[in-house]
């Protein structure tokens, strides 16, 4: 099943939204009155059209759209104004997509979280490490997984995936089950 997992590079814009506390319920609100949906509480994906966010951490999110992250800075700042701290965050990362039906299995081999699909299902994000590099892991869905690793780290992850995906593949031919 040489098709289990494959995995491609991608490229987006991200952007960090960080609210202090006594500003982050104004920012939702903004945030919701412009573009549709609630930041989310916790790490959790939300999205409308081509933008969506994830929480990583208490008043911090990330949220991604194709294209430019300064424009995306911008729209982001233009309608949160002085409720939120946003910064362009597209030239520090670079993503992966992760798709397939092992390629939950291909993570668990170097992430320590539990990516079982009743623990991690559609829709969760987290910030973690995996193979020792810290990353923005997030799904949309059963069979497909985003990660945004530091620039610095992206030769070493591309390593770290190319290595992985081989061990999935003899895996999953060896019988494992791959969902």
């Amino acid at each position: 099943m040489p098709d289990a997992v494959t995995v491609r590079p991608f490229e987006t814009g991200f952007a960090a939204i960080v609210a202090p506390r006594s500003r982050a319920a104004a920012a939702r609100s903004r945030f919701a009155d412009t573009f549709g949906f609630a930041l989310p509480e916790g790490p959790r994906l939300a999205r409308a059209g081509d933008l969506m966010a994830f929480g990583i951490g208490v008043d911090h999110w990330v949220a991604a759209a194709p294209g430019d992250g300064w424009a995306l800075e911008r729209r982001l700042a233009a309608s949160l104004g002085e409720t939120a701290l946003v910064t362009d965050q597209t030239d520090a990362r670079e993503g992966f997509r992760i798709e397939g039906p092992a390629a939950r299995l291909l993570l668990e081999t170097g992430c320590s979280l539990d990516l079982h699909v009743s623990v991690f299902p559609a829709g969760a994000a987290a910030v973690t490490e995996i193979a020792g590099m810290p990353v923005w892991l997030w799904t949309e869905d059963a069979a497909s997984f985003q990660v945004a690793v530091s620039r610095s780290y992206a030769e070493s992850f591309a390593q770290w995936l190319d290595h992985a995906v081989a061990a999935t593949r003899a895996r999953v031919a060896a019988g494992e089950r791959a969902a």
